[in-house]
């Protein structure tokens, strides 16, 4: 049972990413549909690994997404950084500035893992944190190929 709805997860993912054609735009309509499909399925397979009863999703998910949209901030901003080189810059401060920001997302899961642990069991805490880790790996997984035909 649980393959299966792995890979009726799978299926699902592969039927977001085929929807949107060409690169991502936060201003267009369609991705920020796909977007939201993707966060969707993310949520079905973390409640589903993380076994996670009604009470607990009702008081983990507003915690993750906060932990999640400041880690999104954090990538954002280093993503930034390491796109941006050229001749002309610092790039040993661009660096610092990297790892500064690493640092800080480090702080930032350990802030937050003390507010999961108050909603959630440390097995799950763990079964959350491989899980979106393969989500993740499988997400960009997806991405590479469609770009790559």
């Amino acid at each position: 049972m649980k393959y299966v709805s792995i890979g009726f997860l799978l299926l699902l993912s592969l039927n977001a990413f085929s929807q949107v054609s060409g690169k991502v735009n936060n201003t267009n309509p369609a991705t920020s549909t796909q977007q939201d499909r993707i966060l969707q399925i993310k949520i079905a397979k973390l409640t589903s690994d993380m076994k996670l009863t009604k009470s607990q999703a009702e008081r983990f998910w507003p915690i993750y997404h906060a932990c999640d949209n400041q880690r999104k901030e954090i990538r954002r901003e280093i993503r930034l950084l390491s796109r941006n080189f050229s001749e002309d810059d610092d790039a040993y401060k661009k660096q610092e500035r990297i790892q500064e920001l690493k640092q800080k997302e480090l702080d930032l899961t350990r802030r937050y893992k003390g507010d999961f642990l108050k909603v959630i069991s440390e097995q799950q805490y763990g079964i959350m944190l491989v899980s979106e880790e393969r989500f993740n790996q499988v997400l960009l997984d997806r991405l590479k190929e469609r770009n790559h035909d």
